[in-house]
């Protein structure tokens, strides 16, 4: 959208730096940061800087592109986070049976 002049101005580069952060977190498998770049994206697309352009196609383009993703993110995000969760409590569980910190703080959620 860039080349065809369809966003123009200074939301160009800050389109390109909140989707970089966003690649870079996602690259890393830091989903919630991420998302938190693809939203900063959103918000920058939605609310452009004066002397901005962006066209009606492009942003409503970018928005259904972009939520689509949040939305994939999100869920894969939750599912990590629940596995994660239940991980720690196996482990704490497991610490908790072999007498750690002599049973002290060791009551399972």
């Amino acid at each position: 959208y860039v080349d065809s002049g369809d966003i123009l101005g200074p939301l160009v580069h800050q389109l390109e730096n909140s989707l970089s952060q966003a690649e870079k977190f996602y690259s890393e498998m830091k989903d919630k940061q991420a998302i938190d770049h693809l939203k900063d994206f959103l918000k920058h697309l939605n609310n452009p800087p004066k002397g901005a352009k962006v066209s009606e196609d492009a942003k409503e383009a970018l928005n259904s592109a972009v939520n689509a993703f949040i939305e994939e993110l999100s869920i894969e995000w939750g599912k990590n986070n629940i596995r994660l969760s239940m991980q720690n409590q196996n482990r704490h569980a497991s610490f908790c049976l072999r007498g750690g910190f002599k049973m002290r703080n060791c009551t399972l959620p």
